[in-house]
């Protein structure tokens, strides 16, 4: 009887582990909370919960919990999007009612990104497809894994080293995911100016190594998408939801990975600081976001005034993206992108270098630079690298600096 008594108790705690996450109930608590197929950025999207959906907690990975929904729907979600209580309706809550569609197929996802493209003027059916096909597909987890592979070996020797790792500190000034479509639409405007290179290889390599970049950060479940802009300029572009425009010439002119690296975390610093997404922000409270739209399927007889507001606030957007933005944002978006490079393996060094890069590259073209609003000038390129260069030389001991992968990079790109 002892002995029946000690075997019951022992499966009894063997089962406690797992059973203490099994049927507990949670919340979504963003605007937008994407469920995924599997437990990581790189697995296909599944579906769109808005806020407060209830879910039911059946497993938990890492930072992914394995939720029920829709009484029998199951998927992978961040930990990032799960609250045990219902937390507040926002301003983009209001917004998504009306304009989010929860259809993550192809032609779902399709129908909402061209129905913002309409509202930015002339954007060619070719490369709203473009962005839409690179939101609806992804990357193995074998091809993941063996990205990250010698990154994640060199974060392993360096534990322990008390200025090696910074934590990311920063909290997003607007809801990244809910502002998807719009983004999508932006980004396939500055693709249609420029030009996109048709890269498929170059292409995975730069969206892997956007997962590598955030993987190790509170942003890890954010997706974020590189598209490669046919022109020789030096120059990159952050539109709102997680899209990265960066023009040939910029990889280009990059001599590693790190720098490479340093290049696309610098563009996420902006998307995550909402500095292109700054209008939004500011014109909030004139904005009645529950008429701004009507559904993508219904038939509308007027055009209101709020959809007028509306239509003005994104092309406001456009503008402030394609524009040379504040020396105040470049210089948050270049300690972010130290921190981000460090974090993930890389030499948070990579950022300076290609600072420097393009001061050098400003120089041998005067011409060209020197009465053109776009860029910065000489003086500011400096303050900018004196700024960074102190940055990294307080945080970041020489004796821990990260990878640069150079025979990688030279395989993938030169």
């Amino acid at each position: 009887m002892k002995k029946t008594i000690k075997v019951l108790v022992a499966l009894l705690l063997v089962c406690a582990i797992p059973f203490s996450l099994i049927a507990q109930e949670g919340f979504t608590k963003r605007s937008l909370n994407y469920i995924r197929s599997g437990p990581g950025i790189y697995f296909q999207l599944k579906d769109k919960l808005l806020r407060n959906q209830k879910v039911t907690i059946l497993e938990e990975k890492k930072n992914w919990v394995k939720v029920r929904y829709d009484k029998s729907e199951v998927g992978w979600m961040s930990k990032n999007s799960l609250s045990m209580i219902r937390s507040k309706r926002s301003y983009a809550d209001r917004f998504l009612n009306v304009t989010a569609s929860k259809k993550v197929s192809r032609i779902g996802m399709s129908a909402a990104v061209k129905a913002f493209g309409e509202k930015i003027g002339r954007v060619e059916d070719r490369e709203l497809d473009r962005i839409v096909d690179q939101m609806h597909s992804g990357f193995s987890q074998s091809d993941y894994e063996r990205f990250k592979l010698p990154l994640e070996k060199h974060l392993k020797r360096s534990r322990g080293s008390s200025v090696y790792r910074m934590e990311l500190k920063l909290q997003p000034k607007s809801d990244i995911l809910s502002q998807s479509n719009m983004g999508a639409a932006i980004a396939a405007k500055i693709i249609n100016h420029y030009g996109l290179v048709d890269d498929a290889r170059l292409s995975e390599y730069l969206n892997l190594m956007s997962a590598a970049l955030t993987e190790h950060t509170r942003f890890y479940d954010i997706p974020f998408y590189v598209f490669i802009l046919d022109s020789e300029e030096l120059n990159g572009f952050a539109c709102p939801g997680g899209f990265i425009c960066i023009t040939k010439g910029l990889i280009e002119s990059c001599s590693d990975e790190s720098e490479l690296a340093a290049v696309i975390a610098h563009e996420m610093g902006h998307i995550l600081l909402g500095h292109g997404a700054h209008e939004m922000e500011k014109r909030k409270p004139q904005i009645k976001a529950e008429s701004a739209f009507a559904e993508l399927d219904q038939e509308t007889d007027g055009y209101s005034e709020d959809e007028h507001e509306m239509d003005e606030m994104i092309m406001d957007m456009y503008d402030r993206i394609v524009r040379k933005r504040l020396l105040k944002y470049e210089f948050e978006a270049d300690n972010i992108s130290a921190v981000i490079l460090a974090n993930a393996g890389y030499d948070a060094e990579a950022i300076i270098r290609m600072i420097q890069t393009m001061n050098l590259n400003q120089a041998d073209k005067p011409d060209h630079y020197e009465f053109d609003s776009e860029f910065f000038s000489p003086d500011e390129m400096h303050l900018r690298l004196n700024q960074v260069s102190y940055f990294v030389k307080s945080n970041y001991a020489a004796l821990t600096k990260g990878l640069r992968l150079q025979k990688r990079f030279e395989v993938m790109v030169k």
